[in-house]
């Protein structure tokens, strides 16, 4: 596209940056960034792509450019927050994880990507705790996102207490427990909780 004179625009942008998503691609990443600062010269950046930079930052390995672009955004939305959020947790830094989380609390933030946090079970959690202890824990996003992060967490047990707990679960919570035992290879509790019949899992 630029050898061809042809100027990229926000989509094009977006589409190259969800491909930056591990560390060899910092250099391309950086790159793109650089596009975009001349871009912004004539039109500041959409939200979306200031989001977007957070999570390529991330995934390519650069946590303190990741933090430094999420500073700056001046508009912060839930999706900002959740992609540093995320980006902590992608880098093991727990503490800072649970701290941003308290920030978004702090602020009224609506946290309804809990989900979104992977592969460690004790800060899955430590920060199920804090949701419980605030009015999020009412909301029935937030009882469903629970689902998904304990089961990408390895921890079906919890998902399915959570699961269980849900006084009017919807479509989404039956899926989202469904899913979440087909993911681990339990096709046969997923089959359970689908037509009502009794799984190894299943509460007695």
């Amino acid at each position: 596209m630029n050898l061809e004179g042809i100027k990229p625009d926000d989509v094009s942008f977006l589409g190259v940056l969800s491909a930056c998503s591990s560390p060899g691609c910092l250099r391309s990443c950086k790159r793109i960034h650089s596009q975009l600062e001349l871009a912004a010269v004539h039109s500041p950046p959409d939200l979306s792509l200031e989001n977007s930079l957070v999570t390529a930052y991330a995934k390519c390995g650069d946590l303190e450019a990741t933090e430094r672009i999420f500073q700056r955004i001046p508009g912060k939305n839930v999706v900002s927050w959740t992609a540093m959020l995320t980006a902590y947790t992608f880098h093991g830094n727990g503490s800072k994880a649970l701290e941003l989380y308290d920030k978004m609390v702090g602020q009224s933030i609506n946290v309804i990507y809990t989900g979104s946090l992977v592969g460690d079970v004790g800060l899955a959690r430590k920060l199920h705790a804090r949701v419980a202890s605030s009015n999020f824990m009412l909301k029935i996003q937030i009882q469903n996102a629970l689902i998904n992060m304990y089961a990408q967490c390895g921890s079906l047990e919890e998902a399915r207490w959570v699961f269980d707990g849900i006084e009017k679960k919807n479509l989404v919570s039956w899926n989202a427990m469904m899913g979440s035992y087909m993911q681990h290879g339990y096709n046969e509790e997923a089959i359970a909780l689908l037509l009502g019949t009794r799984g190894p899992w299943s509460p007695a």
